[in-house]
């Protein structure tokens, strides 16, 4: 049976958010994982979180990522260095 989850603010806690995914949830790639957003900042491993986000996506999960405040707020730093002091 699908199930759906939703799950937002992971900030870069990649290996709580994969213990969450893969021993708690136990997600199944016929389930429904909703992201809502804010993947980066605070936490140690952003890099390692951006990457399980994609690599789910590859191996054929159902993964449903939205863009955070966070995320925007990065990509306007990167545009604009007056974004940098709200960094």
């Amino acid at each position: 049976m699908k199930r759906t989850f939703v799950v937002g603010d992971v900030h870069g806690c990649a290996l709580t958010f994969k213990a969450l995914i893969f021993d708690k949830l136990k997600l199944k790639k016929e389930d429904d994982l909703y992201l809502l957003g804010d993947y980066v900042d605070r936490g140690p491993r952003v890099k390692e979180t951006v990457d399980l986000i994609i690599n789910l996506i590859d191996e054929g999960y159902r993964v449903f990522p939205v863009k955070g405040n966070h995320e925007s707020l990065l990509l306007a730093s990167y545009r604009d260095t007056s974004y940098w002091s709200r960094w």
